[in-house]
Order: C-alpha cells, then sequence, then structure tokens
C-alpha cells in the first residue's frame, strides 16, 4: 500500500511542480507589468536602468511562459477538431439513415410499380404497407401491418396484392392497424364466377381453401374457373382475384353446390401488402 502510495505521490509532483511554476510565473508578469506603469515617468536615465534590469528579467519569464501558452492554444485547437470531428460525425451518421430511407423507398416505389403492372388497378388510390407480424390459428387468421390512422387507413379498407384480395381492415391504430384475411372463419365476400357471372358467398374456413357457397346446383360453374369480388355490399370494390374453383360437389340433400376455392394469394409469403384508400366501383 504505501508503495502505490509513493508511485502515486511521485507522479503527481511534477504535475504539481509545473502548477506551481506557471503561477511564479504569472505573477512575475503582472509585477514586471505594474513596475513598468509605475515608473514611466521616470527620468530617461532611469528608465534605461530600468530597461537594462528588467528586460533580461522579462525575456527569461516570457521564455519560460511561452510554452506553456502554448500548450493552452495546442488544447484549445484539439478540443475545437474533437468537436467539429463530432460535429461531421454527427452530419455523415445523418447523411447515412437519410441515403439508406431513401433506398428503401426506392425499392418500395419498384415494388410498388410491379404490383400496380395491372392497368386494373388505375382506379384505386392505395397505399403500401408492411406485414410486421401474423396471428393464424384454427379460429382467426390475420395480418398486421405499419399503417394506420397517421396514413388515413380506416376500417374495412380492402388489402390486395398483385395476385388478388387479401382481406380487409378490422382494427386500426395511429401507425398500425390488423387485417382479417379471406381464409379467416368469420369472413364472407359477396362474389361471382367471372365468365358465367354466377353470384354466391365466398367463407373462409381456417384453412387454405374457401368455401363458395350459395350457388345453385344448376349454375354453371367448372373447375379452373376464376372467382372474382362481385362489388355488392360495398366494401370490396368489384373484379378483384379471389381464387380458383378447385373441387366441385353437387349433393342430393343440398340446395347448392359445394364449391372449394384455392386463393390466388399465398398468405405464407406475403411480405407487403396494398391497402384500397380510396375505389370507383365499375359495373
Amino acid at each position: 500500500m504505501r508503495e502505490v502510495y509513493k508511485k502515486v505521490m511521485a507522479l503527481s509532483l511534477p504535475r504539481r511542480k509545473n502548477k506551481i511554476i506557471l503561477g511564479i510565473l504569472i505573477v512575475l508578469c503582472i509585477i514586471l507589468a505594474s513596475f513598468n506603469l509605475k515608473y514611466q515617468n521616470i527620468l530617461p536615465i532611469g528608465k534605461s536602468i530600468i530597461l537594462e534590469v528588467v528586460s533580461p528579467l522579462q525575456e527569461a519569464v516570457t521564455f519560460l511562459i511561452n510554452p506553456f501558452i502554448k500548450s493552452i492554444k495546442t488544447i484549445n485547437k484539439l478540443s475545437n477538431i474533437l468537436e467539429e470531428n463530432r460535429i461531421l460525425t454527427e452530419k455523415t451518421n445523418t447523411l447515412l439513415k437519410e441515403n439508406i430511407y431513401l433506398k428503401e423507398l426506392e425499392r418500395e416505389n419498384r415494388e410498388l410499380r410491379e404490383l400496380l403492372g395491372s392497368s386494373y388497378y388505375e382506379q384505386f388510390e392505395i397505399k403500401l404497407a408492411k406485414v410486421i407480424g401474423k396471428a393464424k390459428t384454427g379460429w382467426k387468421h390475420s395480418f398486421f401491418i405499419d399503417k394506420g390512422t397517421n396514413h388515413n387507413i380506416k376500417i374495412n379498407m380492402s388489402v390486395i396484392s398483385q395476385s388478388g384480395l387479401i382481406g380487409r381492415v378490422i382494427t386500426t391504430s395511429r401507425n398500425f392497424s390488423e387485417v382479417k384475411l379471406i381464409t379467416d372463419p368469420n369472413s364472407s365476400i359477396a362474389a361471382m364466377v367471372q365468365d358465367s357471372r354466377k353470384t354466391g358467398i365466398i367463407q373462409g374456413i381456417g384453412t387454405n381453401t374457401l368455401k363458395f357457397d350459395l350457388v345453385p346446383k344448376e349454375a354453371e360453374v367448372d373447375i379452373g374457373d376464376i372467382i372474382i369480388t362481385s362489388g355488392l355490399g360495398g366494401i370490396f370494390p368489384k373484379g378483384i382475384q379471389i381464387g380458383r374453383v378447385s373441387d366441385i360437389k353437387n349433393l342430393d340433400y343440398e340446395l347448392y353446390k359445394t364449391i372449394k376455392i384455392l386463393p390466388a394469394c399465398n398468405f405464407d409469403n406475403i411480405e407487403e401488402v396494398l391497402i384500397i384508400t380510396n375505389f370507383t366501383s365499375l359495373d
């Protein structure tokens, strides 16, 4: 312990000596300046004698104090350099963030143009959103997206992809929304066969297939037929693809056909969606 104390004292002594020397030099400068002012009106001969005595001493003091002054100036310069470096670093980080944001925006715009490859979508006002979470159970199928009321997203707005219908907005907050998928057991959509124009209701059944309900037995429906939204009810725009007929059964004890639909969208691979914020219903 004593050895550590001796080492600390040994390191601190030079610093103390430097401070004492600096203090003495500053005091000498003040004394010399005061002396010059006090005796500035004496006779020229006296002034000459004083000058001869004082000047070497003042020169010595100046010689000794200059390194300290230079050190202080160097420290100030280093401090300024460090501050400038900090400011430049902040500006660089800001520019990097802006560059990343612009690249991401460019990518989103490119993907949006790809999603809007069909002229059919020109009738819609749309907004791009990212899927940030999924809830898929036997009784609930939904997505969570990164757009909400701050982005003018409202309940019941249709959500689509390039392939077709995904679902509709059911809950909103300021920056997020929940989208009920068309595969959800509580989802129902007014739909029709694209070619024959026969109408019915698409029902979610909690699996990756859909049920096309309320289609009369005599209605012309074939496997492979495209099913689209009919526009009835005003929630979903008319003409959005829902899927294709994958299976048809005519049971004797049923009034309607039993039709299964394979959705146009692969919900497992969706990362971004389009929200229809406004549309004009076409007949």
